[in-house]
């Protein structure tokens, strides 16, 4: 039997302020940018009388960095909706979960950038090489291997198909 979720393997998503139109949307609001994860969760915990209560989410789009409408589960009119706002809203943690990328996913076409250099290149080649797999782009007409880790890699937005990157310092020195 799957145990229900607790705070510690959870993190504060935002807080449900107000509801959204007549079908008992709610707009969740964070005072930190919210994970694009977000439209694709299949549940939320929300903060009730100190205990997280899970509900199955039926839909989540973002309106901006920092809020979202998302719709319930059982949550199915205005006045539902309405004895929810106020609450805290807690996501599954990915950081507990350490956030890994799949190297079986196909990246070949994702544009690359980096903080600090911008624009990089295109994918052409994941190399899944044990231990070490890498990226590799064309930089300025020069190959760049770029380290397909946590550390280096910083985000994938898969709709966009945008990797970003912060680069190891010297590696374009190298390319």
């Amino acid at each position: 039997m799957k145990q229900l979720p607790d705070k510690n393997s959870c993190s504060l998503g935002g807080r449900l302020t107000k509801t959204h139109g007549f079908t008992g949307e709610l707009i969740l609001r964070s005072a930190q940018p919210l994970p694009e994860s977000i439209e694709k969760t299949e549940f939320v915990c929300i903060d009730i009388n100190a205990g997280l209560v899970p509900f199955f989410v039926l839909s989540a789009r973002i309106i901006d960095e920092t809020s979202a409408i998302i719709k319930l589960e059982d949550v199915v009119n205005v006045e539902q909706a309405a004895k929810l706002t106020g609450y805290d809203v807690y996501l599954e943690d990915i950081s507990t979960s350490k956030k890994t990328y799949s190297p079986t996913s196909d990246y070949t076409g994702y544009l690359i950038t980096d903080k600090t250099h911008g624009e990089i290149g295109a994918v052409k080649y994941f190399l899944d090489i044990p231990g070490n797999p890498l990226l590799q782009t064309d930089y300025k007409g020069n190959e760049l291997l770029i380290p397909f880790n946590d550390t280096v890699v910083l985000k994938i937005n898969n709709r966009k198909k945008i990797i970003r990157v912060k680069l190891p310092e010297g590696l374009i020195g190298f390319a």
